[in-house]
């Protein structure tokens, strides 16, 4: 991928350089985007879980096939320290405390976070041995040693404990950022990547949700990609699962290491998530007439713990830029949208005909993964954000498409309602170098 970034004393794009800064490798623009003339193939479903992961597929992959553990006589393996699979395991609610979950947003307003995470006693998870498992989980995976050392018990007992059988493969899995969309890709991304190295069809697994979370707005966007998911309060009898994964936790996912050289099965995950939602991934740019996409971000509630919708890094001027692009490429399509304010299937429509994604660094930028892959991304940082955040960079480039950012560097362009009067004419420049270069790769 081809990247470029302003310097802070010079607002201009001077440089081209590879997307992985640390392999300080300069490429060429000859010859530099073969890969973007490659057009997506429509595909069923099946044929991202059929294949077997191989070694050689991808570092992450290599790693996780190649560290794993084994304990209670099989009934518990662990991968890498990062997620398990547990054959014939029975979860017994009565050991957990925590809220239901699914509330409607008002009837919890002010609601701790806290009150939203189960506590466990020694039983909530129960595995046929005698054998006491202890396997420590890496990083920020504080649920699942929890889950380990606080709510797992070994039992020889624990078949005949189970009032009802599951058939289906389970995937448990606490979310935290809920109705954040980077943070709920992360875990849409995990599932997707335990559903491809198990090679299970997302119709013959059922998502386990083991928290209490309220209601939130990406909750049907689960259904849609994963089919079954139900909150563990609606266990309402001790169940034996014959299979089960304590998933990745979000914030261990691949997607959220914005430094790895690349991520597993990117490409297989957008088409998924596009075919799940009946978008048609046949789309060619036409560059007469590019469509190219402002998102806006405006205040809206999403959790109780923001009751006044409050959001930071907001376009001041959205009226002017959105002006300014449009007069600078007048024989093309652009729009300016507050995109969350949509339905998922109708954002996603939107996105996979987007030829050049304009926003301010924020969730809404995980878009990113369904561009088309010709695309580009213009990525916008308010003066108090540093664009050493590189969760879209990262994005952009894994999936090899064109990125450039803005970075403000005058604080009078800030104002008191964490709005920010983005520089118009420079973002056109940056757009219209996207479009250059793009259009010269599909020649």
């Amino acid at each position: 991928m081809l990247w470029w970034k302003s310097s802070p004393a010079d607002t201009s794009l001077t440089s081209i350089f590879s997307c992985d800064p640390y392999l300080k490798t300069r490429v060429g623009g000859k010859g530099s985007g073969k890969n973007h003339r490659r057009h997506d193939i429509e595909g069923t479903v099946e044929e991202f879980f059929n294949a077997m992961p191989m070694l050689g597929d991808d570092p992450f992959v290599d790693r996780v096939l190649n560290t794993s553990s084994h304990f209670c006589n099989g009934n518990f393996v662990g991968y890498a320290g990062l997620f398990a699979k547990l054959l014939n395991v029975v979860v017994d609610i009565s050991y957990g405390t925590g809220r239901k979950g699914g509330e409607h947003l008002s009837e919890v307003l002010h609601q701790p976070e806290t009150k939203e995470f189960y506590t466990y006693k020694t039983g909530f998870f129960q595995l046929p041995c005698s054998e006491r498992v202890q396997y420590p989980f890496m990083g920020d995976s504080q649920h699942l040693n929890a889950w380990m050392g606080n709510g797992l018990q070994t039992n020889l007992n624990t078949f005949s404990s189970a009032s009802i059988k599951h058939s289906d493969f389970a995937i448990a899995i606490t979310r935290y950022e809920y109705v954040n969309f980077y943070h709920t890709m992360t875990d849409f991304y995990n599932v997707f990547l335990m559903l491809k190295l198990f090679q299970i069809q997302p119709g013959d697994a059922t998502i386990l949700w083991i928290d209490g979370h309220p209601k939130g707005g990406l909750d049907a966007t689960w259904r849609t990609l994963f089919g079954k998911v139900y909150r563990v309060s609606k266990l309402k009898k001790t169940v034996q699962f014959k299979n089960m994964v304590w998933s990745i936790v979000g914030y261990e996912s691949p997607l959220d290491n914005h430094r790895l050289p690349s991520v597993p099965y990117l490409e297989e995950f957008r088409q998924f998530f596009l075919s799940q939602h009946r978008i048609s991934l046949k789309y060619e740019s036409n560059c007469d007439k590019l469509n190219i996409l402002i998102i806006w971000r405006h205040n809206y509630v999403a959790h109780p713990r923001n009751p006044t919708g409050s959001v930071s890094r907001k376009i001041k001027n959205e009226d002017e830029l959105l002006k300014k692009i449009s007069e600078s490429f007048p024989t093309h399509n652009v729009k300016g949208i507050q995109i969350d304010a949509l339905p998922m299937q109708k954002q996603l429509e939107i996105i996979a005909r987007t030829d050049i994604l304009i926003g301010m660094h924020g969730a809404g930028l995980s878009h990113t993964l369904f561009l088309p892959r010709h695309s580009g991304l213009v990525e916008m940082f308010p003066a108090y954000y540093t664009s050493k955040n590189r969760h879209f960079r990262a994005m952009a480039c894994w999936r090899n498409l064109l990125y450039s950012s803005w970075e403000n560097k005058d604080y009078l362009r800030e104002f008191f309602n964490k709005s920010t009067n983005v520089d118009q004419n420079e973002v056109a420049k940056q757009v219209l170098k996207i479009k250059r270069i793009m259009c010269k790769r599909s020649n």
